[in-house]
């Protein structure tokens, strides 16, 4: 039931601590002139479709659905700043940025611009999240943590479950509000990472351990630890649509 928090995972990003559909985030220096500004121009088109019920996604959609869905809406908002678009495109081909590069940065940082941003895109990557390719996703960038690092982190996310179990007894967290349940996982994990602090010094250095953007990394590959096989994804991902 982490929409945001695990498409973090997905989409390689800091984990967001706030989350509105009215103000934007800074977003990074523009590599190409006028990219930030049209991503934050899909961004705002977007949140404003999702968050009107009547172009807004409907409440049950199967993944499949849901996917066709995020594609037309991502069209759509294209569509709609057409112009600017392709001024994009012609931009970073003359900054020597190949047109399907130029083309997966918008796309890429629209999508991670939408679900850090806007409140309204919770329900739509709550559903992506059931998706077959984002588990794929989730399962290759699980193999990418080594043995070492993983022995130290399983404790963490052991700790996180046990945590996560006992607040699901008080109240179930599916039953929460979405960033209630995102507010309590990241903070589960925070607290159990400050109580492993030790064994996280047995491999990690200190500067590594003082640098927040480090943390966040961390961070993510507890969430993956979490929501794998050996975790408790039961807490974490959403449930498949005929659940």
């Amino acid at each position: 039931m982490k929409p945001i928090l695990l498409l973090s995972l997905v989409l390689g990003c800091a984990l967001p601590l706030t989350v509105n559909g009215t103000s934007l985030r800074a977003l990074p220096a523009d590599t190409v002139p006028g990219h930030t500004h049209l991503v934050r121009r899909l961004v705002q088109t977007m949140c404003a479709q999702l968050a009107d019920p009547k172009s807004g996604p409907a409440r049950n959609m199967t993944p499949a659905e849901a996917t066709q869905y995020a594609q037309q809406l991502y069209a759509r908002a294209v569509s709609s700043h057409s112009t600017a678009y392709q001024q994009q495109l012609n931009a970073a081909d003359k900054a020597g940025i190949s047109p399907d590069a130029a083309v997966q940065r918008v796309a890429k940082d629209a999508q991670a611009a939408l679900w850090r941003n806007c409140a309204a895109s919770v329900g739509l990557f709550s559903q992506l999240a059931q998706t077959q390719q984002i588990k794929q996703v989730l399962a290759g960038r699980l193999l990418d943590i080594g043995a070492a690092e993983r022995r130290v982190l399983q404790p963490v996310a052991r700790a996180v479950c046990q945590q996560l179990a006992a607040a699901d007894k008080q109240l179930a967290i599916s039953q929460r509000p979405l960033r209630e349940q995102d507010v309590l996982v990241e903070g589960s994990i925070r607290k159990s990472l400050a109580a492993q602090r030790p064994q996280l010094e047995t491999f990690y250095s200190t500067a590594q351990l003082s640098n927040q953007d480090y943390i966040r990394e961390i961070i993510v590959k507890v969430m993956l630890l979490v929501v794998g096989p050996e975790g408790c994804g039961q807490y974490v991902v959403p449930p498949a649509a005929d659940e």
